[in-house]
């Protein structure tokens, strides 16, 4: 998102543009970006491709820079041409093979070079106004190259003037003279437009020429994290794909100021590199292990099947209508005890007994008076560790809980046996889902054990927990983190899991289980959240995350064959990490407003006014601790320019050694460990 400052900047220069007849633009990192977070990055996307198809490894990218250097060195004249620079290139092979790398050169060039969205508007102002536009480039490429480039962007112009053609440069002034010249007009009639401070703003000035300085670093980009931007060229080259394909769609990534807008930019900024990675690893991990069909995990798998079902030569994969409830239960029947059922659901620190019910599948105002008989309520949050402990609690599980537990278990197994059969749930299967415990595949794995289905699975996730202690049973790896795989990035990722979850959420309930009908098995799903008529903006805001991801896809198929896109998660998940760890004011108010349907349904981080804990500070650690997103929660309160996750986890700790020495039994102090 652009600046305030930038965009005070081009209302300046568009009234300066009233003032004259004439405007010529610079051409490169003014009108046009590559898709690389430098030139000389296109170098290295054309040495993969020629490593790929001639089968050594060139070293084409600093080869080709000295030739440039060497080329320049040899000349007499102001500016150098492409072939020139080809003739001083240093490689191994025949000067056929030479010149088919010259043109793979050309090919990228053309296919990389993007509008750069920042200064569009601008160009388009020109046209509104009916300037005449004239393109002032130092470039080595052909003039036939720069004009094939401003076809396929539909850049009109007046005149083009290619140093490369001129034999004269910006950087010298005679490129300048050059236009004044052919073009008969006065130094004083034309305002210029550029990035280069020397060429396109000193040496105009220079001449008489009004000039205009744009800084070529202003990008339209929501979230770039700045240290790893200087850090790791790839991450790099991803955040310029962004800045020069997002505002190609549908939103205005430029202003980002509608919901529609901000939501759209931010999935195509933070969910599009993470699903494009993510299906790309699991094309990768099916080859790898000969994976046969492929099964994806209602609900959140409905977004990832989209996302996969675009790339080429995939795998028969079906949409599987399963859930922790649907598969879980089924298993539970198997080993009833409360031991078995901690391992085998993944539980908060904290709950009621109402969840608990619900958990194992049965109905909890059936118990209320069980357990209401020896003070136990339904809906009192316990610490479930000692929950289980208690001999009142065990003695109802025993006596009234289990065998009802064990009936509807029982029924639930014999339905999902039925549902597996009829999807062809059998051979070497893969499971893909949003991850996390695991606990999904392992119940699957008992059932299938149990009933002795012919089905060796994997399951294949977007996180797994390192410290999961099911990945011992199964057969599971996470793309983003996992045991042995970026496991820091797990506990970076904990503080805004609400988030990930939400933007993966399908349009359908979650599923109950499943019943016959007419011979034919189908699932029985809960009322969809977002039925609701205060909850269907929310969905909206979701909806438009989840398309702007796809439009990134696509964008990025359209261009695989030349941009060098880097699927490593650490390099994917950067963006996320940046909005869910150090989110902008705008970022944690969009998304900080939107509804984290939990077993309480509330905002994932909405402070109340901000005058309002000056008076009453234990609400606010109310509030905080209440709060689905903590640095969300923050930045609303406090603003964007601290970065709280950095000093969190320290507070964290140093809170609770004070709780535990002085405050463990004061019930207003409840800043706690979510």
């Amino acid at each position: 998102m652009i600046a305030v400052f930038e965009q005070k900047e081009l209302q300046k220069l568009k009234k300066l543009i009233d003032r004259y007849n004439y405007v010529s633009f610079d051409l490169f990192d003014t009108l046009i970006k590559r898709d690389c977070y430098k030139p000389t990055e296109l170098f290295a996307f054309v040495e993969q491709k020629i490593n790929q198809e001639f089968g050594f490894q060139s070293q084409f990218a600093q080869k080709r820079e000295q030739a440039e250097v060497s080329a320049r060195g040899k000349s007499n004249n102001e500016e150098i041409t492409l072939e020139e620079i080809y003739d001083e290139l240093s490689l191994e092979i025949s000067n056929t093979k030479k010149e088919k790398i010259r043109h793979w050169e050309e090919e990228y060039e053309y296919v990389l070079c993007q509008w750069n969205p920042y200064i569009k508007p601008i160009y388009e102002y020109c046209l509104a106004q009916k300037k005449k536009i004239f393109i002032v480039t130092d470039i080595y490429l052909s003039e036939k190259l720069i004009q094939h480039i401003l076809d396929k962007l539909e850049i009109h112009y007046d005149a083009l003037f290619v140093s490369s053609a001129e034999r004269k440069t910006k950087s010298r002034g005679t490129l300048f003279r050059e236009v004044l010249k052919k073009k008969k007009i006065k130094s004083s009639e034309i305002l210029h437009i550029g990035d280069n401070r020397r060429s396109d703003y000193l040496m105009p000035r220079k001449l008489g020429i009004q000039a205009f300085h744009i800084s070529k670093d202003v990008k339209i980009n929501l979230v770039v994290d700045k240290k790893i931007y200087k850090q790791m060229r790839s991450y790099a080259n991803l955040c310029s794909f962004i800045n020069n394909h997002a505002d190609t769609h549908s939103w205005d990534a430029v202003h980002v100021n509608q919901l529609f807008d901000f939501f759209s930019e931010a999935g195509y900024e933070i969910q599009g590199p993470v699903l494009y990675g993510y299906i790309i690893w699991l094309q990768e991990q099916f080859k790898k292990e000969g994976i046969e069909k492929v099964f994806f995990l209602a609900r959140d798998g409905q977004l990832m099947q989209r996302a996969y079902q675009r790339l080429p030569h995939t795998l028969p994969n079906n949409y599987m209508y399963a859930s922790r409830k649907a598969l879980i239960i089924p298993s539970l029947w198997m080993n009833p005890s409360i031991s078995e059922i901690k391992k085998s659901i993944f539980w908060g620190r904290r709950g009621t007994i109402r969840s608990f019910l619900k958990k194992i599948g049965l109905n909890p105002s059936m118990f209320e008076q069980d357990f209401t008989s020896i003070s136990l309520s339904l809906d009192f949050v316990y610490e479930y560790e000692r929950l289980w402990k208690n001999s009142d609690f065990l003695r109802v599980f025993e006596d009234k809980v289990k065998e009802k537990m064990i009936m509807h278990s029982r029924q639930m197994y014999d339905l999902l046996l039925q549902y597996l059969k009829q999807i062809d749930f059998q051979g070497k299967v893969a499971v893909v889902d949003i991850g996390w415990y695991g606990h999904m595949q392992g119940a699957l794995e008992r059932v299938v054990k149990k009933a002795h289905i012919p089905v060796e699975i994997y399951g294949y996730y977007l996180g797994m927990r390192p410290d999961s202690s099911i990945l011992r049973e199964i057969k599971a790896k996470g793309y983003l983190f996992g045991k042995n795989n970026h496991e820091t990035l797990s506990a970076q990722e904990i503080p805004f899991n609400s988030i990930i979850e939400m933007l993966f959420s399908a349009n359908h309930g979650t599923t109950k289980g499943y019943k016959e009908n007419r011979g034919k098995i189908e699932p029985v799903l809960e009322h969809w959240e977002y039925d609701d008529s205060n909850l269907q903006a929310d969905y909206a805001s979701i909806r438009a995350c989840q398309e702007g991801a796809l439009k990134f896809i696509d964008d990025m198929l359209m261009e695989k064959q030349y941009f060098q896109f880097d699927a490593n998660s650490f390099v994917t998940f950067t963006n996320w990490l940046q909005l869910g760890n150090y989110p902008s004011t705008q970022a944690a108010e969009c998304f900080g407003n939107l509804h984290f349907l939990d077993d309480n349904i509330s905002c994932l981080a909405k402070p109340q006014e901000h005058y309002s804990y000056l008076f009453h500070p234990k609400m606010f650690l109310i509030d905080f601790r209440d709060s689905f997103w903590r640095m969300g929660f923050l930045t609303r309160v406090l603003g964007d320019f601290i970065p709280y996750a950095d000093g969190y986890e320290m507070i964290r700790k140093i809170y609770f050694l004070i709780r535990k020495i002085r405050l463990c039994h004061n019930k207003w102090l409840i800043f706690d460990e979510k």
